[in-house]
């Protein structure tokens, strides 16, 4: 569900802070980031031992540590600081669209055990069925994609001045229309 993850994170972001200089680019992996770690050490390196799609990237444990962490190497007031925040409460918005709340033992690991939750059958098995199956999934991917076509066409983004400085500072103007 990578538009829900994007599109939710970066909506989130823009509604609760309200930061124009906030660079969505970090906002936007933060809200992807959980899935690039755990997706690949739960499915593709060790399925057998953990035999889900959601493991350490999907604890608050992860995203408190990351946040920490940057916060201990960079210094009050950088843009390096601003960065690791924004990319921060990107994981955080992650856990929050993926529902984590229904699966405590892995958004509170380790604190009910270092079990977690398996994926029950085969995950890659009947993998797209499941996402084309899922009216849910199908509402949540349509919803990312209007908001970030809305967005897209809000900003200007055909113009690619406001594009470049999508790319090369993160940031979107959204235009307000003329009265």
């Amino acid at each position: 569900m990578i538009l829900w993850h994007v599109a939710g994170s970066v909506f989130l972001f823009r509604w609760i802070f309200r930061d124009p200089d906030a660079d969505l680019r970090f906002v936007a992996l933060g809200g992807l980031l959980s899935d690039l770690i755990d997706k690949p050490i739960g499915l593709i390196l060790f399925p057998g031992t953990f035999g889900t799609a959601r493991v350490f990237a999907h604890s608050l444990g992860f995203a408190v540590a990351l946040m920490t962490v940057g916060m201990l190497a960079t210094s009050r007031g950088t843009t390096a600081r601003h960065k690791i925040i924004t990319l921060s409460v990107g994981v955080l918005f992650h856990l929050l669209l993926d529902g984590m709340w229904a699966m405590p033992e892995t958004l509170f690991w380790p604190l009910f055990g270092t079990e977690f939750s398996r994926f029950v059958g085969n995950y890659w098995g009947g993998f797209l069925g499941r996402i084309f199956s899922s009216p849910l999934t199908i509402v949540q991917e349509v919803a990312g994609f209007v908001y970030l076509l809305s967005m897209w066409v809000g900003a200007g983004l055909s113009r690619p001045s406001a594009r470049r400085r999508l790319y090369t500072e993160g940031r979107i103007v959204i235009e307000e229309p003329v009265e």
